[in-house]
């Protein structure tokens, strides 16, 4: 399975580079034979799926109603033959953290995959970073996953 991450910088249906974006991002991810896409920044409203360049796309942005409307969400891109392969579950979790689990129909072992957009270095806000990683962790850890300590500018160590 080929998997691979991409910060399309937007999706979004009514933006400045809306209209088609999603099948040049999904077109490229096709030509490099991924089979998966985590997408960051994807700028569309509320939980919505689709299908575009034979992927279904899972996306989870912030809602219109919201003061910052068009900012951050993630996404994931399933080939279409992979969803028909398998039993998939998808989590909408907020505008910045999506999930996806696969149970193939083969002997194979279940997989999870976890896409965030994390808040960037030039983001002043601590509590928000704080608060991102600590969510992230929950996402991803089981229980036995060694938890992280946090500074107080909200970093990990």
């Amino acid at each position: 399975m080929a998997v691979t991450i991409y910060n399309v910088r937007t999706l979004a249906v009514e933006g400045k580079n809306g209209y088609g974006h999603d099948e040049r991002v999904l077109a490229k991810g096709r030509q490099l034979g991924c089979d998966l896409i985590g997408l960051q920044e994807t700028r569309r409203s509320g939980s919505t799926t689709f299908r575009a360049a034979g992927y279904r796309v899972f996306c989870s942005g912030q809602e219109i109603k919201a003061a910052r409307q068009g900012l951050y969400g993630v996404g994931l891109s399933v080939k279409e033959s992979l969803c028909s392969k398998s039993v998939h579950s998808h989590q909408f979790i907020d505008d910045r953290r999506t999930s996806m689990r696969f149970e193939p129909t083969s002997k194979c072992e279940a997989v999870n995959f976890v896409v965030a957009y994390a808040p960037t270095d030039f983001t002043k806000d601590v509590e928000l970073k704080r608060s991102f990683w600590q969510k992230l962790e929950v996402s991803i850890c089981t229980d036995g996953c060694q938890r992280a300590n946090w500074t107080e500018d909200g970093r990990v160590w």
